[in-house]
């Protein structure tokens, strides 16, 4: 409970001075999603997803850092793997 906090004030300070679609606050977003999954916290996850991470999905890979085609494959791994 105490590091879901911790991943919501980063979240929120990152999106704050960084911006939503910044390597460091998808980062965040992931960490944050990842935590509630694991707390079985789901309707908190699935905003977290809707929120902060679906954009991912509809953005042309290339266009997106490293960590975000990274976390862009997770999500599509997650959501559209047989």
């Amino acid at each position: 409970a105490g590091a879901r906090a911790l991943h919501e004030q980063v979240l929120a300070v990152r999106r704050r001075v960084l911006g939503e679609e910044h390597p460091d606050t998808t980062i965040s977003a992931w960490n944050l999603f990842m935590s509630l999954l694991y707390l079985q916290e789901v309707d908190a996850a699935r905003e977290i997803l809707v929120r902060h991470l679906a954009w991912l999905l509809q953005t042309d890979p290339q266009a997106l850092s490293f960590e975000q085609q990274q976390i862009l494959g997770w999500l599509e791994d997650m959501f559209y793997s047989p």
